[in-house]
């Protein structure tokens, strides 16, 4: 698994540097699941990584959570919210009675401010509770990764269309898009690339790269 997003990390112009790199790590749970943070963190569970059925559906979900990583689409969410806009706010209210506070004061309120924002991304990261918006891009962004890096440029819609017709995945609120409508919505990309011919010089290609 990680051998597979080390790959598309280094071989893809697409993913800017990164301080610190990218890091790639496999959780012990039989749910299918995967998620991204802030630093270049991308986790799967160990269900999400048996349910691949090809090494090129695996390197589809890691480009997923690489391009809501590279896009900050996690950061969008956190800043966009009306809680952490209301926990932001608070901090500016105490900024401007500074004087009056405490040194240990202030520092209960930064951290407060970084508490919730770090329960929130976890939140919106564990739930996928980015957006319909920010799913429709990461998929996308997830097909020019896989065509980058010489893997299946179908595998997330062909991902995406098990879901459907499983009616399984991961639960969504209502405002993250259903794998039905994610597929809907990426077929057009895919379709521009045609079909994927996983010809022995495609595997050495890939190889060589």
């Amino acid at each position: 698994m990680r051998l597979v997003g080390d790959a598309i990390v280094r071989l893809s112009e697409r993913i800017p540097a990164n301080y610190g790199g990218y890091h790639f790590e496999v959780l012990d749970s039989d749910a299918v699941n995967a998620i991204s943070g802030p630093g270049g963190f991308v986790l799967i569970t160990r269900g999400a990584v048996n349910a691949c059925r090809s090494e090129d559906e695996l390197a589809a979900v890691l480009a997923h959570e690489l391009a809501h990583v590279t896009n900050q689409h996690g950061e969008k969410v956190i800043r966009a919210s009306k809680a952490q806009q209301a926990r932001f706010q608070g901090l500016v209210r105490a900024a401007g009675t500074a004087s009056e506070l405490s040194e240990q004061a202030w520092g209960d309120k930064l951290v407060e401010l970084f508490s919730g924002t770090v329960g929130e991304l976890s939140r919106t990261a564990s739930e996928h509770n980015s957006g319909s918006t920010y799913e429709f891009a990461a998929d996308t962004e997830s097909t020019y990764l896989l065509v980058d890096v010489v893997y299946d440029h179908t595998a997330m819609l062909t991902q995406l269309q098990t879901l459907s017709a499983k009616h399984d995945g991961h639960a969504h609120a209502p405002t993250h898009a259903s794998p039905q409508m994610r597929a809907q919505h990426l077929a057009p990309t895919v379709q521009r690339y045609g079909a994927f011919r996983g010809s022995d010089r495609v595997k050495q290609a890939r190889i060589d790269r």
